[in-house]
């Protein structure tokens, strides 16, 4: 198989984006300068049909289920959906409970206490709000939405205003901890009780493709960088 010594193609979804890939590229373009590399942003359809094409070398998302035989994936992690909400917030919610609900739903969250309580919410089409769907169906709950977007920037606006909870996929987990560094309305992350299902994200390459260098250093680079995204003390 012939080697073509590039630059390595990267896709991911926005989000993932936004949260890891400029750290990667720094580290990459800092200890593999033999190399370049380039991000492209897709949802998981669009990434698929560029690897098919050849328009990427290497991929992370979850898996499109229209991908062909010639997308290889290897397992990366698997996503948690958490709930967030601020501390004044859980305060007004849980005045009679407060501040022992804390270390409670640290432990599990139940879903079914937060009925009352205004929440944003992702795009419907997106895997972790049908997982989220699958566990409020099981248990018969309705949330108040108050705002639908794509936008995980502004639902974590939204909850330092004190004006709704949220849901967060592990990754980004580590810019929640950030921010918590700066406000004083504390940011609490809660895994959610009985939510078993996850969201697996995946490496994705095209092995009908030829191998570009670079791409084994770039892997090696993201596992590093989604090791530790669990919640931890929040």
């Amino acid at each position: 198989m012939i080697i073509h010594k590039s630059t390595i193609r990267v896709g991911t979804t926005e989000g993932r984006f936004r949260m890891i890939m400029p750290s990667i590229m720094r580290q990459f373009n800092e200890m593999y300068n033999d190399y370049g590399i380039r991000g492209v942003i897709g949802n998981a359809e669009q990434l698929r049909e560029m690897l098919e094409k050849g328009e990427l070398d290497i991929a992370f998302s979850g898996i499109s289920l229209l991908a062909p035989e010639c997308i290889e994936k290897e397992f990366l992690f698997d996503e948690r959906l958490y709930l967030v909400v601020s501390e004044q917030m859980l305060q007004k919610y849980f005045s009679d409970k407060y501040p022992e609900c804390v270390e409670e739903f640290r432990k599990g969250a139940d879903i079914r206490e937060f009925s009352d309580m205004p929440f944003c919410r992702s795009l419907p089409n997106l895997h972790c709000m049908q997982i989220l769907d699958h566990l409020l169906e099981r248990e018969r709950v309705t949330l108040d939405c108050v705002h639908t977007s794509g936008h995980f920037d502004l639902h974590q606006q939204m909850v330092q205003e004190n004006l709704a909870a949220c849901f967060s996929l592990s990754m980004y987990l580590p810019h929640l901890q950030k921010l918590n560094l700066y406000n004083d309305n504390k940011l609490l992350v809660f895994p959610i009780k009985d939510l078993t299902e996850t969201n697996p994200v995946y490496i994705l390459t095209n092995k009908d493709k030829a191998y570009v260098e670079g791409t084994d250093e770039f892997k090696y680079l993201l596992k590093n960088a989604v090791k530790d995204l669990e919640v931890s003390d929040m």
